[in-house]
């Protein structure tokens, strides 16, 4: 998904070497290089088989998040671990205790090692199995009693001499009654002798040349100061106070829109914007117009008599001579949101609006949206940006840059240092799929 990246590596081991197989732990001659080129995957350097896709499951939590074919593809929780809706859950225990799951992998290979990703409840694993084309081809690589282990993830690497047939499956047994609420994140093989590892796609050399600093006591105060919103220029920042006494709800008011000026050396003393922006609804800046005459906010504001009120959308104000106009409902084409939740971001050149909702063909939670303008205050029906973007975790805060096509956004599903982490992709054509 992101070009000309530098893999970063984080290595969870433990070593497991069957009966027979090498007695010591292989070196790891993984040598990564600075850059990786262009159009090549983070795992391309050591080939890997992930799970292509799955044969059979005793169950599974649902059929999108924490689904049976979540376990399918490169890791999306480790190395970071924990519970995720981008992994293998069951739905309920086996009467016996004894669940499996069984995956196929794309082209026959002979592999010398396999792992697994237990982001959530390790030690639950008894039994590995490799199947190959033919019937009857079959070689256990791994056993073991059920135990919970005293880190709650583990990636587990195991070893073995090479497989004499071509292997196509693996089945994975667990015991659900010595351990359960467990969560498997991948599968994969390698005939390679490097460890197969969990790693994180890191932009080369990326490094901040300042450190973080408090915008001071004219911004932070005891309340919570949020979902903050910068000009293009750097001057103006639009934020969220919440349940501030003075908020148009006073104390009751959770989100209000605030406003500082920067003039070249501080911040002003902020304020609240006030009407028609602040109702005693949530209110919050969305992005702001390159000449900071446009504020995109969430929410479709409707007069109704004295009061204002609020419904799920988004809408624009516009800069006048006597402050900030009643802002403007967009129209999105068949515009349905699921979820509490809304992020929106207008494009640079105003012709494409990004949004974080979540729709009936979502990928689990929110996702990210296209809708291009079609007339005015007019947009087209939602598209998703497909699976190379959205996961089945909370997918959200878009920011695309000012070329286009570089997409800045926060998610839980790709392999990242913790839960939510920032990442970048890059259109690549005017579909909006690639």
């Amino acid at each position: 998904m992101m070009k000309g990246l530098k893999a970063a590596v984080f290595v969870l081991c433990y070593m497991i070497f069957l009966p027979g197989a090498l007695l010591n732990a292989q070196e790891d001659t993984l040598n990564i290089p600075d850059v990786i080129d262009v159009g090549k995957a983070e795992f391309s350097i050591v080939e890997i088989q992930w799970a292509h896709r799955v044969v059979s499951f005793s169950s599974e939590m649902g059929s999108v998040q924490r689904s049976a074919r979540q376990i399918l593809g490169k890791p999306n929780v480790m190395p970071g671990g924990g519970s995720s809706p981008c992994a293998w859950a069951i739905k309920k225990k086996s009467s016996d205790g004894v669940e499996f799951i069984r995956v196929a992998f794309e082209k026959p290979s002979r592999p010398k090692q396999l792992a697994v990703a237990e982001n959530f409840r390790a030690g639950c694993i008894e039994k590995i199995t490799l199947y190959g084309v033919n019937r009857g081809e079959e070689r256990v690589v791994y056993e073991a009693t059920a135990s919970i282990l005293p880190e709650p993830t583990r990636f587990l690497n195991l070893f073995f001499e090479e497989i004499p047939f071509d292997v196509v499956e693996a089945e994975i047994r667990l015991n659900s009654k010595k351990i359960n609420d467990f969560e498997i994140d991948a599968i994969g093989i390698s005939s390679s002798d490097d460890t197969i590892k969990a790693m994180i796609n890191i932009p080369a050399n990326l490094k901040y040349q300042a450190d973080k600093e408090s915008l001071g006591p004219n911004i932070n105060t005891t309340y919570d100061e949020r979902a903050p919103v910068i000009s293009a220029d750097g001057r103006e920042l639009y934020f969220v106070r919440k349940y501030h006494p003075s908020n148009i709800g006073k104390e009751k008011d959770e989100d209000d829109i605030w406003y500082s000026k920067n003039d070249g050396k501080s911040w002003s003393y902020a304020i609240n914007v006030d009407k028609p922006l602040n109702t005693i609804y949530n209110n919050y800046v969305q992005s702001i117009s390159p000449d900071g005459n446009e504020l995109l906010l969430a929410n479709v504001y409707v007069k109704n008599g004295y009061q204002v009120e609020t419904r799920a959308g988004v809408s624009i104000s516009y800069k006048t001579k006597t402050g900030w106009s009643f802002p403007v409902e967009q129209k999105i084409k068949d515009f349905r949101n699921n979820s509490p939740y809304a992020n929106y971001y207008l494009s640079a050149n105003g012709k494409y609006l990004l949004m974080a909702i979540e729709m009936d063909d979502t990928y689990g939670g929110l996702d990210l949206y296209v809708s291009f303008k079609t007339g005015e205050n007019a947009w087209s029906k939602p598209i998703n940006l497909g699976p190379d973007v959205n996961t089945a975790a909370n997918d959200y805060s878009p920011f695309l840059a000012a070329d286009g096509k570089s997409l800045y956004y926060s998610t839980a599903g790709i392999s990242g240092y913790g839960k939510e982490d920032v990442f970048v992709t890059r259109r690549i054509d005017d579909s909006w799929q690639k």
